[in-house]
């Protein structure tokens, strides 16, 4: 079961989806059995399919698109976080949905980390872990990992600014964000952090755990290939 999946109505319409356009794909393999493109580029296809994928696919149909769930952006994000006498910043996107959040009687924060991929309001809005936070009163709150989407730390893609882009960076990223969202957004500096994740994002969420434990309180990594 994955924490980090869609609930099971939207999950099955994500799966509908994606099934239709892999039978598709196999339909032009066979019709186009020569063609050096044709399977390799089912196979992608198919290894492809996990809860990140079928939360783009459903972005676009999402019930939540019209609500008020914007970008939002951390302004102050650093472009190297080893390196002291590197001062250069970047904005880095989130999004926030405080839909069961009672900021009189604050609940915990659920950090949802961002993977290999964009993100969108889905993440705060449609992820089973949401459903949860209604129990708990909980902010909920997802960061797009750096060199993906909209959250670009540096102009172009070059080998030389790829060195940034690594998973020391992205977890030193989410302890940087997390203190500035709960002491000077929000000014909830004693709410406990959960962090989700699933697949990579699910290994980022265990490793901050580890890492930076007194940022947050559990982790819940969800699919995640790390032992």
């Amino acid at each position: 079961f994955s924490f980090c999946a869609a609930s099971p109505s939207h999950h099955l319409k994500s799966m509908a989806v994606y099934a239709f356009f892999f039978v598709l794909l196999c339909f032009v393999c066979i019709i186009l059995p020569d063609e050096a493109w044709c399977f390799p580029l089912l196979r992608t296809f198919a290894e492809s399919f996990n809860d990140e994928t079928a939360a783009a696919l459903l972005s676009s149909s999402s019930p939540y698109k019209d609500n008020n769930i914007g970008a939002q952006w951390y302004t102050e994000q650093r472009v190297d976080h080893f390196n002291p006498q590197d001062n250069r910043t970047w904005s880095q996107l989130f999004y926030v949905n405080d839909t069961y959040f009672n900021p009189n009687k604050p609940g915990p924060i659920f950090f949802q980390l961002g993977g290999e991929g964009s993100i969108n309001p889905f993440y705060v809005t449609e992820l089973e872990y949401v459903s949860y936070a209604q129990n708990f009163g909980a902010l909920v709150v997802a960061l797009e990992h750096r060199f993906y989407g909209s959250s670009h730390p540096l102009p172009d893609m070059s080998t030389d600014n790829l060195r940034y882009l690594s998973s020391q960076q992205a977890l030193a990223d989410a302890s940087l964000f997390i203190s500035w969202f709960k002491n000077k957004v929000y000014k909830i500096p004693n709410a406990p952090v959960v962090t989700f994740g699933c697949s990579y994002s699910g290994n980022l969420a265990s490793w901050f755990r580890g890492k930076y434990s007194t940022d947050t309180v559990m982790a819940i990594a969800s699919s995640a290939p790390v032992q």
